[in-house]
């Protein structure tokens, strides 16, 4: 055993009232799994419910005899946040304006904006079953080849068949399929895509159905592409981990800490395209919405990793650009080249945290003509289409994964998808069995997660997700059309461990609970014109390890901070 059974909902607190409704609930969870023959996996659920009330905490760190004695931890930490100060590992402060000490009044003439502070980290790895880490490794090839089918204009019309019941009232959704309409049937101007993905996932606590007992299974909390973050900080992170254990005599050598190269991994995926591109003289243009923010200052560590790998071969001028830059730099010619400041043409474009806003100029004139260009992008529109959370959703289904896998010999690639999806289920006004996945939902709301599609209008004052109570709360006030909007995901247990967290302007956690969020980058460069793969590049990883009594991560949000793994 790992790590301890994570309890369902908001920390200890609700085990008093979901043991409440175990009882009341048996024969419904029984009934909703439908067939006679199925009885056995109910009551199996039911008996795993009902052990994770009672089951105790194993302490589970990344190795036994670590230090776990707090003046010593704080020592420690003093020295991580130095070496992390002086070694990279950081990320800009956002731009404030600062108060008059002696009126508390803003002054105007005070800005903070080059400034930086070190990211949000665990003092030491956190311990992550081999055997699982070796699956998220191997199954990320399989989904970036299924998500390359499926951003292959062939299956435009089976995209949007998936997205039919919020086409309609998705201003976004219906900008994105008149772009991709209108570029076929202009024809396709750059046969070549790269797409980038992190799938992120947790080892969660299920209950063996063979031998009734407690094993860890990989699962998908969601897939993600576009605005991913993630590339810069993996590898400064490992190298202090690494220098952490070694300070202790542990054991931290590449077959317990895995190399990380996630900004390597980019750099030659991007590098790759901007060969194929063929122009020598072109550039790589790197497109966010705001100057110093995050995701455009960790670009950098993707440019430097390019100086480093290629250094003494050719290699393509970076540019960065915000969206109102691009209004004056950014032009197309008359052959749909993208130029940028009238001279330099665009080879490879990667436009992250760029939304779909039809009302700024920027969006409107920047974001469409990079679209409508010959230059190589980073997640192009049918991409975005293709990897929303009502495709993710309708991964479930019988048929959807497989549509991508038509070939005999490629049955096991559908399979190995299929075995680290969780189980979700549509809610939608016109799904069959809507009606009883909501009783279900009902009766035991703690078993489950209420999820935004992404792709559907969100009413105003309404959140991304929902857990528990949250989830009957939101289900009784929405209207039924507000359904469509979102689907129902079961809640995954997962696996409980021992770390610090050490964090900017605050005091350490020290031996706290914590859960571990694996994400797995991957990038594939392929031709989207006769479906042929170039070329692919994996792995990459970032991990982001989250505080065990909250619901939601986020390392802006304060509730999680970034980490690496120890294989056990």
């Amino acid at each position: 055993m790992i790590g301890r059974k994570a309890t369902p909902g908001k920390g200890r607190g609700n085990l008093g009232i979901q043991a409440q409704k175990l009882a009341q609930n048996k024969m419904l969870i029984i009934s909703t799994l439908g067939a006679e023959e199925n009885q056995d996996e109910g009551e199996r659920q039911l008996k795993f419910m009902n052990s994770t009330l009672t089951q105790a905490t194993d302490e589970k760190y990344c190795v036994e005899n670590i230090e776990k004695d707090e003046n010593v931890l704080l020592e420690r930490i003093r020295d991580a946040k130095d070496w992390a100060l002086t070694n990279g590992l950081t990320f800009p402060v956002p731009r404030r304006k600062l108060k008059c000490d002696a009126c508390d009044k803003i002054n105007e003439n005070i800005v903070l904006d080059d400034m930086a502070q070190f990211v949000p980290f665990t003092l030491y790895p956190s311990p992550f079953p081999r055997e699982l880490f070796d699956q998220a490794i191997r199954v990320n090839k399989t989904l970036l080849l299924m998500y390359f089918r499926a951003s292959l204009p062939h299956n435009f019309e089976f995209l949007k068949e998936l997205h039919k019941s919020v086409l309609a009232v998705s201003p976004s959704l219906q900008y994105k399929a008149n772009l991709i309409e209108r570029k076929h049937k202009e024809g396709i101007r750059q046969p070549l895509m790269l797409i980038c993905i992190r799938a992120d996932y947790m080892a969660s606590e299920e209950i063996d159905k063979k031998s009734n007992e407690r094993k860890y299974t990989l699962k998908q909390i969601e897939l993600n592409g576009g605005s991913i973050g993630g590339y810069g900080t993996p590898q400064p992170l490992t190298a202090l981990h690494r220098r952490m254990l070694s300070n202790v005599g542990i054991d931290n050598s590449t077959s317990v800490m895995p190399e990380n190269l996630t900004s390597e991994m980019l750099a030659t995926a991007m590098y790759r395209a901007w060969e194929e591109f063929g122009d020598p003289n072109a550039v790589i243009l790197f497109v966010h919405p705001k100057i110093r923010m995050f995701l455009l200052v960790e670009a950098r560590a993707i440019q430097h990793a390019m100086e480093r790998i290629f250094e003494g071969k050719p290699k393509p001028k970076c540019v960065f650009l915000t969206l109102e830059e691009g209004i004056d730099r950014l032009k197309l010619n008359s052959d749909n080249s993208l130029i940028l400041d009238g001279k330099f043409t665009v080879a490879v474009s990667m436009a992250r945290n760029a939304t779909d806003d039809l009302t700024t100029k920027a969006n409107t004139e920047v974001l469409r003509a990079i679209k409508l260009s010959k230059a190589i992008q980073v997640w192009n529109t049918l991409f975005l289409l293709a990897h929303s959370k009502k495709v993710q959703q309708a991964l479930s289904k019988p048929g959807v994964v497989e549509h991508f896998f038509k070939m005999p010999e490629e049955a096991h690639l559908a399979a190995e998808v299929r075995k680290v999806m969780p189980k979700s289920w549509s809610i939608g006004a016109d799904e069959e069995e809507a009606d009883e996945i909501i009783r279900m939902v009902k009766a035991n709301p703690d078993n489950f997660v209420m999820k935004w599609n992404e792709v559907a209008p969100l009413k105003r004052g309404s959140k991304n997700v929902y857990f528990g109570d949250e989830i009957i709360e939101k289900l009784d006030s929405m209207e039924e059309k507000e359904r469509d909007c979102f689907f129902i995901m079961e809640k995954l247990r997962p696996m409980v461990v021992k770390n610090h967290f050490v964090r900017a302007h605050d005091k350490p956690l020290l031996n706290t609970d914590v859960n571990i969020e694996l994400g797995v980058h991957g990038c594939l460069l392929g031709n989207i014109v006769d479906g042929t793969v170039i070329d692919d590049f994996w792995p990459g990883t970032v991990i982001k390890t989250k505080l065990a009594s909250e619901n939601e991560g986020g390392v802006m949000k304060g509730h999680s901070v970034v980490d690496t793994l120890y294989l056990v």
